[in-house]
């Protein structure tokens, strides 16, 4: 998806954004030279919220839970 994301201004993710040991979108977001704008936020439900660009596209990471 991110070697397709020149092709698209927003994309929107679903899960992997939080803290635990299978949250690797932040990690992977890097190695791709995104820029972390926003790392959570202090809602609740909603804390794991992230949102990340680069000079093309925008990404917002969503929390995966249904109840967050």
């Amino acid at each position: 998806v991110l070697e397709k994301s020149n092709e698209y201004d927003i994309l929107v993710s679903s899960g992997g954004v939080s803290m635990g040991k299978y949250d690797f979108v932040k990690k992977i977001l890097h190695e791709y030279d995104y820029e972390i704008i926003i790392n959570k936020t202090a809602i609740k439900p909603g804390s794991p919220l992230m949102v990340a660009r680069n000079e093309n596209c925008t990404i917002f990471g969503m929390p995966g839970y249904p109840a967050a």
